[in-house]
């Protein structure tokens, strides 16, 4: 029993080691196929906890794992018809994303089932945490220092973002909100004075407008009670605004029709489109960049580009890919982890941030998002 536990904490450390290397844990990407090694890691944590959970009969299910299963069946209902004549290979490649998307899922609700059920310490995964967001943080100051500028990518279609924090994510959006989790499981659980400090200042250093926004949509709902720290934010906010030019460059950007704000919009355009070329009953999870290039809704030179597989808004995303009821299966999911203000914060910043980019199927922000949720759900008071 102390083995398989030792062997299951060594592995859940090792998966949030692995989604912190973020693009650096790549091992194959071909063809819109991509493997990571969190893939794997976190692949073999959920078959050794739920093996762990079944030899022990502990298995509490929750509506919110009710609501995500059948989720997943519904996808499955509309996406095998969309996508059978496609080939073996490319059905594989399809539905193997949904797949993905569970791993991440019952990594989080087994994980916390570890925890409800005592196997796990809250201690241990404290400690889990806590050290990986220390290694998160070196990962990040070595970016900013060393690699401030990713032009040099952008012939492999990355955005060439210019002294702004991207971690290993390479994206200052993806990261600015997966620093907004962690921020949100340090109030709840981890509950470090260093923690909380380091992860709004790096929510700041991304200069990513839907992170901050977020940010402050979460941080409100956690403190709306407590005047003095709402005051304190404010103040720390306009500091930034007006001793920071790239910060306020950024916020000018919204008026510059080359803005990747307006890109967006093209983007929720698009992904409107699909849902209604589609018939609204949805095109297929992950079947988005097939019916793009179907209906020649992406050009030649978008092809290869990494938003082409997917919408930038989450939302649209599911309703193009699922339809309506996808997207009603995944707002009844979101509302059923809803009980304090901590979780309606996570909540309502993930609405928000997730209208801009698609964070809610983003490996790292999907894993923190349920396990963040999931633990919130234990808490006592508002």
């Amino acid at each position: 029993m102390l083995k398989v536990n030792s062997i299951i904490k060594a592995l859940i450390f090792c998966s949030f080691f692995t989604l912190n290397l973020g693009q650096l844990s790549s091992i194959s990407k071909s063809g819109g196929f991509n493997v990571y090694l969190f893939d794997i890691m976190i692949l073999l944590s959920v078959t050794f906890m739920f093996g762990n959970l079944i030899l022990f009969r502990n298995f509490k299910i929750n509506l919110n794992f009710l609501v995500f299963i059948f989720f997943i069946l519904i996808s499955l209902t509309i996406t095998i018809p969309k996508v059978y004549f496609l080939g073996i290979e490319e059905n594989l490649k399809i539905l193997s994303y949904l797949v993905r998307f569970s791993n991440f899922y019952m990594f989080s609700y087994l994980l916390y089932q570890h925890l409800y059920f005592n196997i796990i310490s809250k201690a241990s995964l404290i400690k889990i945490l806590r050290t990986n967001f220390y290694v998160l943080t070196i990962l990040n100051i070595v970016q900013l220092i060393f690699f401030s500028n990713l032009g040099f990518l952008a012939v492999h279609g990355w955005d060439p973002h210019i002294n702004r924090l991207t971690g290993t994510f390479l994206d200052p959006n993806f990261m600015a909100f997966y620093l907004c989790l962690y921020f949100v499981l340090n109030e709840v659980l981890i509950k470090s004075k260093w923690i909380s400090i380091i992860s709004i200042i790096s929510i700041f250093l991304t200069i990513s407008r839907n992170g901050i926004i977020t940010f402050i949509i979460i941080y409100l709902i956690i403190n709306f009670k407590k005047l003095k720290k709402l005051f304190l934010i404010t103040v720390i906010l306009f500091t930034v605004a007006l001793i920071s030019p790239n910060f306020i460059s950024r916020f000018q950007g919204f008026q510059d029709h080359n803005d990747s704000s307006y890109l967006r919009i093209g983007s929720w355009f698009q992904a409107t489109q699909v849902f209604v070329f589609g018939g609204g009953e949805g095109v297929g999870f992950n079947n988005y960049k097939n019916s793009l290039i179907n209906w020649n809704l992406i050009s030649i030179d978008d092809y290869d580009a990494h938003h082409s597989t997917s919408s930038d808004s989450s939302l649209l995303f599911i309703l193009s890919t699922t339809g309506v009821i996808g997207l009603i299966l995944i707002l009844l999911l979101l509302l059923s982890f809803i009980k304090n203000k901590y979780s309606l914060g996570v909540v309502l910043g993930l609405l928000f941030n997730s209208l801009f980019i698609n964070s809610f199927f983003y490996p790292q922000t999907s894993v923190l998002l349920f396990l963040t949720l999931l633990i919130c759900l234990d808490l006592n008071g508002d």
